[in-house]
């Protein structure tokens, strides 16, 4: 009962010198339900003069299906400033509001029900306060549990664009790792500085976007820490991310074997392959292997060839002492034109007239003929 908790602390607080009064009052729950049976917090004097509130009841943890959760690690509940207190808590007396402007009951029934862990996140309680009774309903995205994570800097708004940037600064945290996350894409490329990290990021995908938390050394999915809406695009906001990301169009998306890890590594250039493909001259990748260490300079990007057709290879190999083969067919060509100033081959093929054609190697002192295929097309009208 809340009586008790608020009394075990007072009677804790009294010989320590820590002046504590007991306010009755109404309170809300998450869903904006006021309670029938009433309340009991804490009003506490701290050493500056400051006021501040405590509800001890709430910060113990909760209840959920008939059985008590402790909170842990969060004091969101312990140190309340009456700006975030009067969302969620009503005095019975106004005088214990401790706000400029003294709030009735029908005004605190209209209050959306935001809790002081927002201040977590960055939320001014001030303002969010204002824009409340002026009427302007808070946009928060959805949140869970803080856990004492401060957000110095993150969206404020519930819908983000897709082709737009957006910041994320969090402070470091020595348990736990974070990510931003936009359906599939996702992104850990934080910049550390002092005792923050800061990443800016992109969203290319309607739906969702997150800022994720897990215990650091762990794998498997990301909890939730704040949640947004990602619009569907339009063709607006795809040109502002094509140039900015191109990689990370539908187009390329769509497109069958699209790996842009895979791509990134072999130096493809995703802007050029973007143009290629709006001019409908690519409609499937070849399949790429992620092995073998080599750059492709100039390699047909469709992965479909046509009989007879003349094609240019070129590439820059590792290994240059290895056994680079082009299998057309059933033709193993090896004729390379090596340009050293640029660590470029070059071999000019005409397609077989059916079958694949492969790009293998293995290795110089490499007994047999076990060739690894590191890039693979199909020959078809």
């Amino acid at each position: 009962m809340c009586q008790a908790y608020c009394e075990l602390f007072y009677r804790l607080a009294e010989p320590a010198g820590i002046k504590v009064e007991i306010i009755p009052g109404k309170s809300k729950d998450r869903f904006g339900r006021i309670s029938e049976m009433g309340h009991s917090w804490l009003l506490v004097t701290v050493d500056d003069g400051r006021k501040i509130f405590i509800d001890p009841t709430w910060g113990a943890g909760t209840v959920e299906k008939h059985r008590f959760i402790r909170k842990a690690n969060d004091d969101s509940w312990f140190d309340v400033d009456p700006r975030w207190m009067i969302f969620t808590h009503l005095p019975d007396e106004e005088a214990y509001q401790h706000l400029d402007k003294v709030l009735d009951y029908d005004t605190f029934r209209k209050l959306k029900p935001l809790n002081p862990d927002l201040s977590y996140l960055g939320y001014d309680p001030g303002e969010l306060l204002r824009k409340s009774l002026a009427g302007e309903e808070p946009s928060i995205p959805p949140y869970s549990s803080a856990k004492g994570f401060r957000v110095k800097t993150m969206p404020r708004q519930l819908t983000l664009q897709v082709g737009e940037y957006y910041d994320f600064v969090v402070k470091r945290h020595h348990d736990y790792d974070f990510a931003v996350i936009n359906e599939k894409d996702y992104s850990l490329n934080w910049t550390f500085a002092d005792d923050t990290q800061s990443l800016t990021f992109m969203p290319s995908l309607g739906g969702t976007l997150a800022l994720g938390y897990r215990k650091k050394g762990t794998e498997g999915p990301w909890d939730t820490l704040v949640q947004y809406d990602v619009a569907q695009p339009t063709s607006a906001n795809i040109a502002i991310l094509e140039e900015h990301f191109p990689e990370k169009s539908p187009l390329l998306k769509s497109l069958p074997n699209y790996n842009p890890d895979i791509l990134r590594a072999k130096g493809v250039n995703f802007a050029a392959l973007l143009a290629e493909v709006k001019r409908d001259e690519v409609l499937m990748l070849p399949n790429i292997s992620s092995e073998g260490d080599f750059k492709l300079n100039s390699v047909p990007m469709n992965g479909r060839l046509k009989p007879g057709k003349k094609y240019t290879f070129t590439f820059s190999p590792a290994d240059k002492d290895g056994d680079w083969v082009i299998v057309n067919g059933e033709e193993w060509l090896r004729e390379w034109t090596k340009d050293n100033s640029t660590s470029t081959w070059t071999l000019p093929v005409k397609a077989a007239s059916k079958g694949k054609l492969r790009l293998a190697y293995k290795p110089k002192f490499s007994a047999g003929n076990n060739y690894s295929v590191f890039i693979e097309y199909n020959i078809s009208k």
